[in-house]
């Protein structure tokens, strides 16, 4: 099984040797998540930053719980329930097969399937998922094998085992993790934008390097909008939580 994470440097000399690990839990299925995906990625273009991020999809009876309760209409029948939990399992399956053909084509099946099956609202079948399996352009068959596969099933087992190491609980939750202190993370468990990524990331650098640290093109963008500042939001302290690697 392929490693599922992405590595992003633009080679910036004071950063060489500053790595941060980011983890972004999400659900499968849901809007929300695919919005908190787009932040993640828009920071990790813009960063001069050297980032290896990852989008984990999980779901267990307790997250399902969690979710279900956030929705508008949640007095569904146990049937409807089970359908939903079915969806959001089989589409983490799905994923996971798909990141077998590589990181960019898995992460384009996972918003995929968040924009069909959550912001279009489309019913979950088999049959569709495998639609748009093929119009993003996987090997169809090489995606089925490993859709059915008993190795896919545990990866997607150890991914869920991850988030109950992370304490996570809730979906979307981002974990930052950097490779000079380790041996503690930063969980956020509330929505960001990519400049709170980039802000908070500034923040857990040596000082030496905070000086330098900020793209040219950020602050000159930050110059620019200063006018506009208002439609940024800063993190919630509360929503920032210390953990242990």
């Amino acid at each position: 099984m392929k490693s599922d994470y992405n590595c992003h440097s633009m080679a910036k000399k004071h950063h060489n040797n500053h790595i941060f690990e980011i983890f972004l839990f999400v659900n499968p299925i849901d809007p929300f998540c695919l919005e908190l995906e787009e932040e993640l990625l828009r920071f990790v273009a813009n960063s001069d930053k050297k980032i290896y991020f990852r989008l984990v999809s999980c779901v267990d009876h307790h997250f399902f719980w969690n979710y279900f309760k956030t929705l508008a209409k949640n007095k569904q029948s146990l049937e409807e329930r089970n359908e939903l939990y079915q969806c959001m399992y089989k589409v983490s399956l799905g994923y996971k097969a798909a990141l077998c053909q590589g990181k960019k084509r898995g992460r384009t099946f996972l918003m995929t399937m968040q924009e069909v099956f959550g912001c279009q609202k489309k019913s979950y079948s088999l049959k569709r998922m495998e639609k748009y399996a093929k119009k993003i352009g996987l090997d169809f068959d090489m995606w089925m094998e490993d859709l059915y596969s008993k190795q896919t099933r545990e990866d997607v087992l150890e991914d869920l085992q991850l988030a109950h190491q992370m304490e996570i609980v809730n979906y979307p939750s981002l974990v930052i993790f950097d490779n000079l202190n380790y041996q503690y993370g930063l969980r956020i468990e509330d929505a960001f934008t990519a400049q709170d990524l980039e802000e908070l990331t500034t923040q857990m650098l040596p000082q030496a390097e905070k000086k330098i640290s900020e793209p040219a093109h950020l602050e000159r963008e930050n110059k620019s909008q200063s006018k506009k500042k208002s439609q940024y939001r800063s993190l919630d302290k509360d929503s920032l939580k210390l953990i242990r690697h």
